[in-house]
């Protein structure tokens, strides 16, 4: 930032008394960038896994100075300063991007010497576009908020330079604005979707591949063991339907249904996400071991799936009332002193009861 500064001053032919301005304004914001993004590691306030890879925010905050650096030299209505401050806050959180955006803007606004209106219109739509982009929410809806923050950047800029040049507004004034608008278009929504999948969708793509049961370690348990295959993939389906319903944490529980056979020594060759490893941890324990819901589900429905699976085996053609199966079960091999320690609850597991029991045309199909 320092290089920047005087690197800006000296091909501008800077003041001294405004060089030694702008180095004490940029400072001060730099110091409060790191403290914010310093601060929000600690507390654990960043995005997703931004705290193992620093690398993002400080790559895009450096990209934002060279940027900051070129944009003096460009008309003022060209700036791209809406892009840093969703990209900045997207990589870290609301309040360390927008510091951070906003130490770039001041370098640029003190490098051009410009209004503070010209600086507000920039700050403003800046504000409004990290805010109206820290919404988006896990499943990361991005159309609205981008075309709320270009839109209200476009009225911004004419309301706050375009109008005050009092002058007759012509279709010429509307071309540097309308074009800043689709460049911070394009390059924000191929930088959100780039994010999407690399980080913020990264586990979902990782459980859609290893649960697929074209997967090569589905196949090679397949080949090995085919009754534990198809009473993997079965009860599985039954964990996904009971953990969306109860709205818990489905992917890992599908995961951990997929994989809980497997040895120890297997599961190290696949990469399992986090707590879909812990679910699997859990289930190698035990019953008695166990505590979150989505291993509970896991349990009660691979022991369910076995057991239907042996009794249409032996009887062939022979009518079997499923629900009678489950009451069975769920009296003798999961009675409720078995889960008092763990998270769930009696209403949930008679939910899972019923569920089981509504089933019984998957169980025909079994067959």
């Amino acid at each position: 930032m320092a290089c920047a500064v005087t690197g800006g001053a000296y091909l501008i032919q800077m003041d001294p008394y405004y060089f030694v301005r702008t180095v004490v304004f940029e400072l001060s914001l730099c110091i409060m960038t790191l403290f914010m993004y310093a601060s929000s590691n600690i507390q654990n306030k960043l995005s997703y896994d931004d705290k193992e890879h620093p690398g993002r925010f400080f790559g895009v905050y450096l990209i934002g100075i060279l940027c900051a650096f070129v944009f003096v030299w460009l008309p003022v209505l060209g700036w791209m300063f809406l892009f840093f401050y969703i990209a900045l806050s997207v990589v870290s959180n609301q309040t360390t991007g927008i510091i951070s955006a906003t130490s770039l803007l001041v370098l640029t606004a003190m490098l051009r010497d410009v209004s503070f209106t010209t600086f507000l219109v920039f700050f403003i739509s800046g504000i409004i576009g990290s805010v109206l982009i820290s919404g988006i929410g896990k499943e990361f809806k991005i159309g609205i908020p981008i075309a709320l923050s270009l839109a209200f950047q476009l009225l911004l800029m004419f309301a706050g330079d375009v109008l005050l040049q009092n002058k007759k507004i012509g279709w010429e004034d509307a071309v540097i604005p309308v074009t800043n608008m689709i460049l911070n278009c394009i390059v924000i929504w191929l930088f959100l979707q780039l994010y999407s999948a690399k980080v913020a969708h990264k586990e979902d793509n990782l459980y859609q591949m290893i649960t697929d049961p074209e997967y090569e370690a589905m196949l090679q348990l397949k080949d090995e063991k085919n009754d534990l295959y198809k009473q993997s993939l079965h009860s599985a389906f039954l964990v996904e339907r009971i953990c969306s319903v109860l709205q818990l944490d489905n992917k890992a529980a599908k995961c951990a249904a997929y994989y809980q056979h497997f040895d120890a020594d297997q599961l190290e060759c696949y990469p399992i996400p986090e707590h879909a490893s812990e679910l699997i941890k859990q289930l190698k324990h035990g019953p008695r071991k166990m505590v979150e819901k989505e291993a509970i589900i896991v349990y009660i429905c691979d022991i369910t799936i076995k057991t239907i699976l042996y009794i249409t085996k032996q009887a062939h053609e022979k009518e079997i009332n499923y629900e009678r199966v489950i009451d069975t079960l769920f009296e003798k091999q999961f009675p409720t002193l078995l889960f008092i320690h763990t998270d769930i609850s009696l209403r949930d597991i008679e939910f899972i009861k019923s569920k089981l029991i509504e089933e019984k045309m998957y169980y025909d199909f079994l067959r």
